[in-house]
């Protein structure tokens, strides 16, 4: 407040008490000089207390002007937006934060209709509004997109409260807050967008995704394994989940990646409730939020299959080897084994070419039944050569086999063979009953008395006989009476084409070979026993019949 504006209050107080005291006038001279002394002290005193209530009171006034001031830059210049409008939504005034808002002067705010300002979509959300606020008497809040002078728009929030009514307790007067939340909403569109993504990633992916605390608990986690729940999973840690052995060191990896920030790459093992095993390679990385670490993601993928593919090529691989090596061995045993009798067939059909003119009949026969008995042995070697070519390849039907019949029936077709060599076979009267594939057994008993006569006693005593095994199999065995066979010649009997006669003679190597092909096909397993000058067992087995 300025001196003029004093000046001009002061003769105005002044004027007003000169007419106040013309209204007391009281006669001078009715009293005393003491009287008048005192009456004058009096006024001196008075005077100057009303001197100093001026005083104060201009003081006042100056703070007030300043409060009012300083609050009208807090309400003009505030962060939020506040106007006052009328029953009929006039703006009666306006700070200058929403006339800024709304892209307007203060001035051409006043008097307008503030629902002007609400975008078309939004109306009824504000009609329902300032009703509610109207019925209920009570602060309303509300989000709405209001328009600029220039066209654009924004999203609002604004809160409503009655701040004046009339005698009959209506409200007549209200006062709004309007807070731009433009960028929220669009932060909660990125959110929600974000979040929908993530969802429709983790509901779509093949790999089981889980999120972790910095404890390495699971807060997250798109779908459990087999034997599990979502539900069980959440708030556990993740690592428990392994083989018991293998705990600590995931623990480990987990822990190591939430400290150098470093992703890592891992494999582990599941045992599912049935028994079953699953195999996961798991990729862990620091999850983050808002540039800061927040725990750990884990994408764990089940590489059951492939596992078991890279097994079973392996195994693959193996065999292939294992088949190699039996080639290799296979075109050095059978040029060797076919090189002897072809060339001696070879020499009679050519000497009987040459000199079959001054031959006699005996000598012509003589070189003739040579010729069958080398030729039949090349077609015996050959047979067995696609027996076991057949071994590899074919499945074969596997059915309870009548063991007696079986034997019976390899006794008739070595009985030639049996009485050149004098031989004394001892069989059971019964069998157990085996599943197989019959022909095939009848060439692992035909390989097992053929070797019996060969490398047996003088003359040979056989015996074939049979016990049940623990495990669900019948072991049968053919026992010799020969010298028996020692450990290093043990070692490459059932190996590749090896065979007695890298030790003693006889046999071109294909036998056991084609035996140990044939029961290991038929989930079966060979063996041999024996004491060196007694004897030996060659025995096999086969899955009982249950």
């Amino acid at each position: 407040m300025d001196n003029s504006s004093n000046q001009q209050v002061d003769s105005e107080l002044r004027k007003r008490a000169e007419e106040k005291l013309r209204e007391q006038q009281v006669e001078m001279g009715e009293l005393s000089s003491e009287d008048v002394g005192h009456l004058v002290h009096e006024l001196q005193v008075h005077q100057i207390q009303l001197e100093m209530q001026n005083e104060e009171l201009r003081r006042v006034q100056l703070e007030l002007q300043t409060t009012r001031d300083r609050f009208s830059d807090l309400y003009d210049f505030a962060p939020v937006g506040y106007l006052t409008t009328d029953s009929e939504d006039l703006i009666l005034e306006a700070n200058h934060t929403v006339a800024e808002m709304l892209g307007s002067e203060k001035n051409d705010l006043l008097s307008q209709q503030f629902s002007k300002f609400v975008f078309p979509g939004n109306q009824d959300t504000y009609y329902f509004h300032r009703r509610k606020l109207v019925e209920s008497g009570e602060a309303q809040r509300c989000e709405v997109r209001l328009v600029k002078a220039d066209g654009s728009s924004f999203y609002a929030q604004l809160e409503g409260c009655a701040t004046r009514r009339n005698a009959d307790g209506q409200i007549i007067q209200g006062r709004m807050a309007v807070l731009d939340i433009t960028e929220r909403k669009r932060a909660a569109r990125d959110l929600r967008e974000s979040e929908e993504r993530w969802r429709s990633l983790t509901e779509t992916s093949p790999d089981h995704i889980f999120t972790l605390d910095e404890e390495l608990n699971i807060q997250f986690v798109n779908r459990a394994s087999p034997g599990l729940t979502v539900d069980e999973l959440i708030d556990t840690p993740l690592y428990m989940y392994v083989a018991e052995e293998k705990q600590l060191e995931i623990k480990e990896i987990l822990e190591t990646v939430l400290r150098s920030g470093k992703p890592a790459i891992y494999e582990t093992e599941y045992k599912t409730p049935d028994g079953n095993t699953i195999y996961y390679e798991s990729r862990v990385a620091p999850r983050m939020l808002a540039g800061e670490s927040s725990g750990l993601t884990v994408s764990a993928r089940d590489i059951s299959e492939h596992k078991l593919a890279k097994e079973a090529l392996r195994q693959y691989a193996a065999e292939l080897e294992e088949r190699n090596e039996e080639l290799d061995a296979y075109a050095h045993t059978v040029a060797h084994d076919l090189k002897g009798p072809l060339s001696i067939a070879f020499g009679y059909a050519r000497s009987l070419a040459e000199d079959f003119r001054t031959m006699d009949e005996g000598t012509i026969r003589e070189g003739l039944q040579t010729i069958d008995e080398y030729t039949s042995k090349m077609n015996s070697i050959i047979n067995e050569l696609l027996l076991l070519a057949s071994i590899r390849k074919e499945e074969v039907p596997v059915v309870p086999l009548d063991m007696k019949r079986i034997v019976d029936e390899v006794q008739q077709q070595m009985a030639p063979l049996i009485e050149q060599y004098q031989a004394e076979i001892v069989v059971p009267d019964t069998w157990p009953v085996v599943v197989g594939y019959a022909p095939w057994i009848e060439e692992v008993w035909i390989n097992y008395i053929s070797n019996a006569l060969k490398y047996g006693g003088q003359p040979p005593r056989i015996e074939l006989g049979s016990s049940k095994e623990e495990g669900g199999a019948a072991r049968f065995w053919v026992r010799d009476n020969g010298q028996g066979v020692t450990a290093e010649e043990q070692s490459i009997l059932f190996k590749v084409f090896g065979h007695l006669d890298q030790v003693r003679v006889k046999g071109h190597g294909l036998g056991l070979s084609i035996v140990r092909r044939i029961v290991e096909k038929l989930g079966g397993q060979v063996g041999v026993e024996n004491v060196v000058g007694e004897g030996s067992v060659f025995s096999f087995t086969l899955p009982l019949d249950l």
